[in-house]
């Protein structure tokens, strides 16, 4: 059985372009702490939105784990274009097409 996890990016930079900002010092503790939350999980493979945020959350695990980050077109503005609550088949077809 596959396990999915889902994280969202620490703390970021308020100022500065959407896709351009990074994180602030409580971001950054927070991406060193999913790298102890993650300690005794098994992770395979990291993907992240091309955001410099969720780049910056995840790379301390991907760096500890020797592990690439693969970019995918995963972005919370894709789900907010629905207005509809997101059922497990409508998720499984938008990580489909953000991951392909």
């Amino acid at each position: 059985m596959r396990t999915i996890y889902f994280v969202r990016h620490c703390e970021s930079i308020k100022t500065g372009s959407d896709r351009g900002r990074g994180l602030t010092d409580a971001g950054q503790e927070q991406a060193q702490e999913l790298v102890a939350f993650f300690q005794a999980i098994p992770i395979d493979i990291i993907y992240s939105s091309p955001m410099r945020r969720a780049m910056d959350s995840v790379r301390p695990l991907a760096e500890q784990r020797g592990l690439p980050i693969y970019e995918a077109a995963f972005q919370e503005r894709r789900f907010q274009e629905t207005d509809e609550r997101l059922s497990p088949e409508r998720l499984e077809e938008l990580l489909k097409q953000s991951i392909n």
